[in-house]
């Protein structure tokens, strides 16, 4: 059994040296013995005793190589994007953290319009000898398709509590980035937690995304609707949708009553 064992890692290596088009090409010749028609001096008599002979061989042929075929693509494809990551990961001037205590803030501004606030502070460390800038910041999600009114990084001056956008993460050293950002319209339920993505990019274009942060809501939460509006405003919402034009506007279940989160 040891023996057998200590076999099969080399098997296992020379498999994995090997190119996909070689095991592919070996279970085409396979399917091809098996349902090619015959041609050149070959007869269709002597290819009907040949598949009877040997046509359940050339099945495990096929099927065999076709197993090792799909088998080393997927293996080839998965040390590829390992190989990427490491490759980028090994480009990245910095390693961005979230820290604990970010907050979102659902604002009503004086045009009765709304508006989201995020803010979430980094620990930001350079690996590099060289001070690197954060540029810009981006939400990936939730998605939206409102204006973004501002979106900004800044960071402390070295020695100094001033932040400012300008401001790079010092050189082989750490600093605690603040992030900003205000989007029009509402990114989530009003008191209720939100989970965002976003992306930033420092001065050599790199991105770092951080994903699934959970933010809390620095709102109250709404009160309960009763049953009885909930079901009126979702059949007038139904009525429009089926075209009933000739209906009002929908009326919000709430008046909501916010104010602009003072700095």
């Amino acid at each position: 059994m040891p023996d057998a064992a200590g076999a099969v890692g080399p098997i296992l290596t020379a498999l994995r040296a090997l190119p996909v088009w070689v095991l592919g090409g070996l279970a085409v010749a396979g399917y091809a013995v098996l349902f090619l028609p015959a041609f050149g001096a070959i007869t269709p008599v002597a290819l009907d005793a040949f598949r009877a002979n040997w046509g359940v061989w050339a099945w495990v042929e096929a099927v065999a190589f076709s197993t090792l075929a799909i088998g080393r693509a997927i293996d080839s494809g998965v040390t590829s994007y390992r190989l990427r990551r490491h490759t980028a990961r090994g480009r990245k001037a910095l390693v961005l953290v979230p820290r604990l205590h970010p907050w979102w803030y659902l604002a009503k501004q004086q045009d009765d319009s709304y508006a989201s606030q995020i803010s979430l502070r980094v620990d930001a460390s350079n690996l590099t000898d060289q001070p690197v800038r954060i540029l810009s910041v981006k939400l990936i999600r939730p998605r939206h398709r409102d204006e973004v009114v501002n979106a900004d990084v800044m960071l402390p001056m070295e020695g100094s509590p001033y932040h400012s956008p300008r401001h790079p993460v010092p050189e082989n050293g750490a600093a605690e980035a603040s992030v900003h950002i205000m989007v029009r319209g509402s990114l989530g339920r009003q008191g209720k937690p939100i989970r965002v993505t976003i992306c930033l990019t420092d001065q050599s274009g790199e991105e770092y995304r951080l994903k699934g942060i959970r933010i809390p809501s620095r709102n109250q939460p709404l009160p309960p609707v009763p049953w009885r509006e909930r079901i009126a405003t979702a059949t007038q919402k139904l009525k429009h949708f089926f075209g009933d034009k000739d209906l009002g506007p929908v009326p919000p279940a709430h008046d909501r009553k916010i104010g602009i989160l003072p700095a």
